[in-house]
């Protein structure tokens, strides 16, 4: 019964971590001119520190702040469900380059 019941919180763990990158991917993606996922690999265990989306930005300068705001009031708003959000950069954008439109 403890196996199950463990096994049934990850994968209900899993679906809510799914549904909250898909929330962020969608927010994110209004703010920005082009987003990219980056492949994220599998917690091993239900204790370990999961990476749930990883996503590069493409973004005018000045919209810099709007992304900064919207990552911290995503974060503001998923603080109870233990997520949190890093954002680093702004770096060049080598992850669209030589991306032919």
């Amino acid at each position: 019964m403890q196996k199950r019941a463990a096994r049934l919180a990850a994968q209900d763990a899993a679906a809510e971590a799914r549904r909250q990158a898909q929330r962020a991917f969608t927010t994110l993606k209004g703010c920005v001119e082009d987003i990219r996922l980056k492949p994220v690999a599998p917690a091993h265990s239900l204790e370990a520190a999961k990476l749930i989306l990883d996503a590069v930005c493409l973004l005018a300068k000045p919209q810099v702040p709007l992304l900064r705001q919207q990552f911290q009031d995503l974060g503001n708003q998923l603080t109870h469900k233990r997520i949190r959000f890093q954002l680093s950069g702004p770096w060049p954008p080598y992850h669209f380059s030589g991306q032919a439109q």
